[in-house]
């Protein structure tokens, strides 16, 4: 009971926050960071108390909410704005609710929608405020080294292994961006370019180390990423 009324908290706290103060951006980022500091503490403490205790895990938060940031920005439309803090707000509450318990499906979609949101922060910020390549392709290093080290926290596999397929996944992300780069495309489509491709190589990985992995699964999840991609391709503004 304790923890849902922290989680539902944090949800509330989340999207009054980011609704209120969204215009004055220092003040925000002030007080997402203490905000953050304040719920790692907590966290910390809950997951030593579970024999959880993981670095990894105590960053599954923080990088949700970062992914948030980034699309909420990006969104043109304050409606759509609306909608997407509401549906984030829900999403964090049962992941805060549940960052000590083992939901393959929620882990899933943590995953996916924090790779694609700060995907497409970082492409963003290189469209509008900063193109440089060193700062953006060391940005998808880090931020897939992560998410995919995180994802893998759970699977029955050495930490050896869970960082070494993280850094196979980080290299090949980086060297897809940095490709991706070189097109004259908008940072929309370049995002879920690579969100696509990180999809297929991440969810490869991840079947492989829960030791599920067939050639049905491969077959399919390759064939959704190069539909998604081609339509990307096609539908793209120049």
């Amino acid at each position: 009971m304790r923890q849902r009324l922290i989680s539902f908290f944090t949800a509330v706290f989340f999207l009054v926050l980011i609704a209120s103060q969204s215009h004055v951006l220092r003040l925000l980022f002030l007080l997402l960071g203490l905000f953050v500091l304040a719920l790692s503490a907590y966290n910390f403490r809950l997951l030593k108390q579970k024999n959880l205790l993981s670095f990894w895990l105590l960053l599954r938060i923080p990088l949700f909410m970062l992914a948030v940031l980034s699309l909420f920005f990006v969104l043109p439309n304050f409606f759509w704005k609306g909608i997407f803090l509401l549906f984030a707000a829900t999403l964090l509450f049962f992941l805060e609710a549940a960052l000590h318990v083992i939901y393959e499906q929620l882990n899933f979609l943590w995953t996916l929608l924090s790779y694609f949101g700060v995907m497409f922060g970082i492409f963003a910020f290189n469209f509008y405020f900063l193109p440089n390549l060193f700062l953006v392709l060391l940005s998808v290093l880090i931020v897939t080294f992560t998410i995919a080290r995180i994802s893998f926290e759970f699977a029955p596999a050495t930490s050896k292994h869970k960082n070494l397929y993280a850094s196979l996944l980080a290299f090949v992300a980086a060297q897809i961006a940095w490709a991706l780069l070189l097109l004259p495309f908008h940072f929309s489509a370049l995002a879920v370019i690579m969100f696509n491709v990180f999809y297929v190589a991440w969810i490869v990985t991840y079947f492989y180390l829960f030791n599920s992995l067939t050639a049905k699964k491969i077959y399919f999840h390759l064939a959704f990423s190069a539909f998604i991609i081609i339509l990307a391709f096609a539908s793209t503004p120049k």
